[in-house]
């Protein structure tokens, strides 16, 4: 399709993760792993649209709530990172995107 029906397609998606993440949160079920895939959807989303900034809240929203449970490791963890990571160099975050990168790393290693 051409790139304005694309673009509206990403936004409708947007407002659908951020609808189904507060519902989830209040539901409270499943909490953990459900929410922080639908933030790092949300932040694909963003990316698509050209937001990164948007995109770097959700993607480290994501893993805030892996790491607050306690679930911040393996390949799929790892992933996550990364693309918070590079979102944060467009962003000119670069402190920050090394943080996520060595994090990224070092549970790389543990794996």
């Amino acid at each position: 399709g051409d790139m304005y029906t694309q673009n509206s397609e990403f936004e409708s998606a947007v407002t659908e993760y951020k609808a189904a993440s507060k519902i989830l949160q209040r539901l409270n079920k499943g909490k953990t792993k459900s929410c922080a895939e639908l933030h790092e959807k949300l932040g694909d989303a963003h990316i698509e649209l050209g937001s990164t900034y948007d995109a770097v809240v959700a993607y480290d929203t994501a893993c805030q709530i892996l790491q607050e449970a306690g679930r911040l490791k393996g390949g799929r963890v790892v992933g996550l990172l990364i693309k918070l990571g590079d979102a944060q160099v467009d962003e000119g975050l670069f402190s920050e995107a090394l943080v996520a990168y060595s994090e990224a790393y070092s549970i790389s290693e543990a794996a």
